[in-house]
């Protein structure tokens, strides 16, 4: 009995992949915070016409590492891969106010020297026409879009952090993904 659980649990999020993704930026907020200097981030795109969509890329920074100038996205379509630099709209200090934490991320997107943790969001935007700039991945089903970390700090040595997020033209042209609209928290008063 508690195999078949595990075994439908496996299969709820093998078929549920946003579900997947919501759990990965829970677990990867409530674990070790050493992880690099990007904490965990999350895609979203929402169609605007024909095969044009708006990408909303949220990168969750730990202040104690380097700072995020920018971020590439890779698309992947069948074997087709392509890397962009979407822009960045703004910065966002999460740190919570609350006595146990005093240190904020300021200055914006600059390293805190006092070792406690403070967080920011940084959102990055961009738009993917799959009918004109992006036609070579229209021919595709599947399109995926992957944001992630290769640059840490120093003391930091656990893995790097890759978030994806998938399209399917075929089944779903004119979907655009959920959004989560709760801010991560991964400080505690």
């Amino acid at each position: 009995n508690g195999l078949k659980i595990c075994l439908s649990l496996i299969k709820c999020l093998i078929m549920n992949k946003h579900l997947t993704l919501f759990l990965l930026i829970i677990f990867i907020s409530i674990s070790s915070l050493k992880a690099s200097h990007i904490l965990g981030a999350e895609i979203t795109y929402r169609h605007i016409g024909g095969l044009k969509y708006e990408l909303n890329i949220k990168v969750y920074r730990d202040c104690r590492g380097i700072s995020l100038d920018s971020v590439s996205i890779q698309m992947k379509g069948g074997s087709r891969t392509d890397t962009f630099y979407p822009n960045r709209v703004h910065i966002l200090d999460l740190t919570p106010t609350c006595k146990s934490v005093s240190n904020y991320c300021n200055p914006a997107n600059q390293t805190t020297s006092s070792g406690k943790l403070a967080m920011e969001e940084h959102l990055y935007r961009d738009t993917v026409d799959f009918e004109k700039r992006d036609s070579a991945f229209s021919k595709h089903c599947l399109i995926q879009f992957g944001v992630g970390g290769c640059c840490k700090s120093l003391g930091i040595t656990s893995v790097n952090v890759w978030v994806w997020s998938e399209l399917n033209l075929c089944k779903a042209s004119k979907n655009s993904s959920p959004v989560l609209n709760a801010m991560p928290n991964n400080i505690l008063c």
